[in-house]
C-alpha cells in the first residue's frame, strides 16, 4: 500500500477532477446525510488516509480497510492498481459495463461511488457481498450525478 508516487498522484488528480466537476444535484446527493463531501475529501488527504494498492478480486476501490491486511486507521479509502481505476481497455469496466476502465470518466464514477459509501449518502446501500445493492448503487450514481459524469465524458483517456 502506497501513499506516494505516480499512481498516488493520479488518485489525487482524479479526486480534484471529480470535485471540480461536481454539479449541484450530485453535490446535494453526496451531502444528503449532512456531511460536507468537499471537507471530507480535504480531510482524507490532509490526514493521509487515501492509499493505492491491490484489492482482492480487482475491486476498483473501497472504503475503509475491512477484509484486507491494511492496519486499522491506516486508510479510509483504497484505490486499486489491479482494477478499472488504472487499467483501461475492455478488461475492466464500471457502472454495469457502461464505462471503460482506465478513463477519466471511470475514475470519477469510482470516486463518486466510494464517496457515496463514505458519507452515507441517503439511499446508498452497503454492497459488500451484495451484487443487487451494488447495481442499485450504480444506478443511483448514474442518476444523481449524471451532469457531473456528462462533464467528464468529453475528456481524453489517461
Amino acid at each position: 500500500m502506497k501513499k506516494e508516487g505516480e499512481e498516488y498522484l493520479k488518485v489525487q488528480d482524479a479526486f480534484a477532477l471529480t470535485l471540480a466537476n461536481l454539479d449541484r444535484d450530485c453535490n446535494n446527493f453526496l451531502n444528503s446525510s449532512d456531511m460536507d463531501v468537499t471537507q471530507y475529501v480535504s480531510d482524507l488527504f490532509a490526514n493521509d488516509l487515501v492509499v493505492v494498492g491491490q484489492a482482492p478480486s480487482a475491486i476498483a476501490a473501497f472504503t475503509n480497510s475491512g477484509g484486507t491486511d491494511i492496519a486499522a486507521g491506516y486508510a479510509a479509502m483504497v484505490c486499486s492498481t489491479n482494477s478499472a481505476f488504472f487499467i483501461g481497455g475492455l478488461r475492466f469496466k464500471v457502472n454495469a459495463g457502461k464505462i471503460n476502465g482506465g478513463t477519466y470518466k471511470a475514475t470519477v464514477f469510482i470516486i463518486l461511488y466510494e464517496l457515496g459509501h463514505a458519507v452515507s449518502a441517503n439511499g446508498f446501500q452497503n454492497d459488500f457481498g451484495n451484487n443487487d445493492a451494488g447495481k442499485a448503487n450504480d444506478k443511483m450514481i448514474e442518476k444523481e450525478c449524471k451532469k457531473t459524469l456528462d462533464r467528464i465524458k468529453c475528456r481524453q483517456n489517461r
